[in-house]
């Protein structure tokens, strides 16, 4: 798969204009699972992992491929979303315990998209 991405964006690092995420209940996100391995991949573009909890093998974009998108937005919704958020937004830098805060845009635009049950236990901004 890493072979097609660098095929089709003929480029040493391919960028996708927008890349669409959610978040897992256990903070994971794009299947980076906390302490996976694919979370410490720097070079490269995707990951094939078991996932022990899942009981199953997935595939993943890494870091270098997330982070240079161009565009990453994040949604989550329903009051399932509450807590885990609260702890992610709220702990110190923590990612592989919470994957998601190893996704950090290099050059583009980074946004979270929640509805009202999930933002519930943020502080107001």
């Amino acid at each position: 798969y890493e072979q097609v991405l660098r095929a089709a964006f003929r480029r040493e690092q391919p960028r996708f204009d927008l890349i669409l995420l959610g978040i897992g209940d256990n903070g994971h996100t794009a299947s980076m699972f906390p302490g996976c391995a694919c979370l410490r991949e720097s070079e490269r573009l995707v990951c094939a992992q078991y996932v022990e909890s899942q009981h199953e093998w997935r595939l993943t974009f890494t870091r270098p491929l997330i982070n240079a998108a161009g565009a990453v937005w994040l949604l989550a919704d329903g009051a399932g979303k509450a807590g885990i958020l609260a702890d992610v937004f709220g702990d110190a830098y923590q990612p592989d315990v919470w994957p998601i805060q190893y996704v950090a845009p290099h050059a583009g635009d980074y946004e979270w998209w929640l509805d009202r049950a999930a933002a519930a236990q943020l502080p107001d901004a």
